[in-house]
C-alpha cells in the first residue's frame, strides 16, 4: 500500500468512527435492535455499559493516519525508508 492510500483509508476511518460514536451516543438512554424473527430487543446503555465499534474505529484511522504521516517526517533519502514507503 502506498503512503497516501494508507492515509486515505485512515481518514475513512476516522470519519465512519465518529459518525457511529455521534449516532451512538446521541441515541437516547436506551438502545433498540429489531430480531430476526421481528421482535424488537431493548438494551438500557446506563445499566449494561453498551459500546458500538466507532472508537475501536476511529482509533484505527488515527493510527492508520499517523503511519501514512510517519515518513514525511523523516529524512526520505534514507535507504530503509525508501524501501518501506514504495
Amino acid at each position: 500500500m502506498s503512503r497516501m492510500s494508507i492515509f486515505l483509508v485512515g481518514a475513512i476511518c476516522v470519519g465512519i468512527g465518529a459518525l457511529k460514536v455521534w449516532l451512538h451516543v446521541s441515541s437516547g438512554p436506551v438502545l433498540t435492535f429489531e430480531s430476526c424473527q421481528g421482535g424488537v430487543l431493548t438494551i438500557a446503555k446506563t445499566n449494561s455499559g453498551a459500546h458500538c465499534w466507532g472508537c475501536y474505529t476511529a482509533a484505527l484511522g488515527t493510527a492508520l493516519l499517523a503511519i501514512g504521516i510517519w515518513p514525511l517526517r523523516l529524512n526520505l533519502n534514507h535507504a530503509a525508508i525508501k524501501w518501506v514507503s514504495r
